[in-house]
């Protein structure tokens, strides 16, 4: 399988979130994980130790989902919030290539039209 390439960032809710791959990812309670949301910093981190781009996307997906509803302002118990991200995770990673996803098109400025010569009737 292909190496995962994720984004270097990305805008959740209007916010700009920046986005670390890193072969360890480390909880504040000093265990290793595979991935952090941290809320105060706007900042995921993945962990790509793996190797395996389905589990790091899933990992990605995961994280993204907990800034969403971190934006949303939606307050659950952790295992509400971890039942639904892991539904989540699962349906973006096998569903979802970040690679692929639309780019915002350059609107380019009409060319100035010359002035209409019909305006102008010969006699």
């Amino acid at each position: 399988m292909a190496k995962a390439k994720l984004p270097k960032s990305t805008k959740i809710s209007g916010t700009k979130w920046r986005v670390l791959a890193k072969r360890n990812v480390v909880h504040p309670d000093g265990d290793q994980c595979e991935g952090l949301c941290h809320y105060d910093h706007n900042l995921i981190e993945v962990s790509v130790e793996s190797g395996d781009e389905y589990t790091i996307l899933a990992n990605f997906w995961h994280e993204i989902a907990h800034a969403l509803l971190h934006e949303s302002g939606v307050e659950l118990t952790d295992n509400e919030e971890h039942a639904i991200i892991k539904q989540a995770e699962k349906f973006l990673a096998a569903n979802v290539d970040w690679r692929d996803r639309p780019r915002k098109q350059k609107v380019s400025k009409p060319a100035s039209q010359p002035a209409s010569s019909a305006a102008k009737k010969r006699r």
